[in-house]
């Protein structure tokens, strides 16, 4: 089938996203995928340092175009595989890409409504589009590399999908003395996850993350979008604003889940 692919201006070549298929309900817009951890995203960080030097530098648009799904969450410095196929955004894709090439993503709280403060958690991410390939039937797969968390402040209706007013979420950093020791907490509890995959697969891991654990805060997200699976538990990280928090949550859960795995 001829496609066209349409890419925005990070450097890097990205492949096309995994094979995905629409979801029996016609109501998503998109197929998300997840895994423990997510491999086929981890290896795309391979890159980060100057990826994370790229998206620090953006500007965030002030009102923006956003996807809503339940159960799914998306941190800076993850990416995501998305299959579009829905009118609606469809049009977003096509404004997103003529504008800023940046839609955000939100997590549904309950089922949708025509008003999306009811229904959509505060907190989101703000991602760029790396590369969106639109097929001969107008679906899209495209790759959505987040970007920053934001708070959605309100939410206008004057596009066909869901649009709002964003502003970054406030954020707050480790204590600069106490860095090293998080960051070590973290590495550990990491490294002691992978022991029970294949040994090429957890040097993979292992080279990936330590591109990104001289910043703190993209370790941080990097860990949790990739091995952190239950929704409650990555919206409580999204939307915590203390980096030091979310590395203990991230620690916490990690050892929790190496326990349950030996026993």
């Amino acid at each position: 089938m001829d496609t066209s692919l349409r890419s925005s201006f990070l450097p890097g070549t990205i492949p096309s996203p995994p094979s995905v298929t629409p979801q029996n309900s016609a109501t998503y817009e998109f197929r998300y995928l997840v895994g423990a951890p997510d491999l086929w995203g981890l290896l795309k960080i391979q890159s980060s340092n100057s990826i994370i030097s790229i998206t620090n530098s953006l500007q965030i648009p002030e009102r923006c175009g956003a996807i809503l799904l339940p159960n799914a969450t998306l941190f800076p410095q993850g990416v995501q595989p998305l299959h579009i196929f829905e009118p609606r955004y469809r049009e977003m894709l096509d404004d997103a890409l003529q504008s800023h090439c940046m839609i955000c993503m939100g997590t549904l709280t309950s089922e949708e409504t025509d008003n999306p403060q009811e229904c959509t958690a505060p907190v989101g991410t703000v991602g760029l589009i790396r590369a969106s390939r639109e097929q001969t039937d107008g679906r899209s797969n495209l790759i959505l590399h987040g970007v920053l968390r934001v708070e959605f402040t309100e939410w206008l209706f004057e596009k066909d999908y869901p649009f709002a007013a964003i502003q970054p979420a406030p954020s707050v950093s480790v204590p600069e003395s106490e860095t090293q020791a998080v960051v070590d907490d973290l590495r550990s509890a990491v490294y002691l996850a992978l022991q029970n995959f294949p040994d090429a697969i957890a040097e993979q891991v292992k080279n990936a993350v330590e591109q990104v654990a001289q910043s703190p805060a993209a370790f941080a997200d990097v860990i949790a979008q990739q091995f952190i699976l239950d929704p409650a538990m990555r919206r409580e990280l999204l939307e915590e604003p203390s980096v030091k928090k979310r590395f203990d949550k991230l620690v916490h859960e990690l050892r929790n889940a190496e326990r349950d795995d030996r026993n």
